[in-house]
């Protein structure tokens, strides 16, 4: 193919993003205590992961939160860094308080 032709050939790509996609992870073995609406499931720390996607593959991850989810109601409490933090220390053996 000549160089001249190779140069004016217009290629066309055309790329989909999107953003939103969330995963869902269950970072302790823990049970805290019983949910303040179902009273029926103890609640669990949980990491939410918000990611931006190509072609709806998740490739970038720009948000995550902290949560204590009830398994039975979907309840959820929304916790700081900081908290999550002595929640990990305790499960690794330290004193909690």
């Amino acid at each position: 193919m000549d160089i001249l032709k190779f140069m004016r050939l217009k290629i066309k790509m055309f790329f989909l993003f999107g953003w939103g996609k969330q995963t869902r992870k269950y970072l302790s073995e823990q049970e805290f205590e019983l949910c303040r609406y179902c009273h029926k499931s103890k609640l669990k720390l949980v990491e939410i992961t918000s990611w931006a996607t190509i072609f709806f593959i998740p490739i970038i991850p720009y948000k995550t939160k902290y949560l204590l989810a009830c398994g039975n109601c979907e309840c959820s409490y929304e916790l700081s860094d900081e908290l999550v933090d002595r929640i990990r220390d305790k499960d690794e053996g330290d004193d909690f308080i």
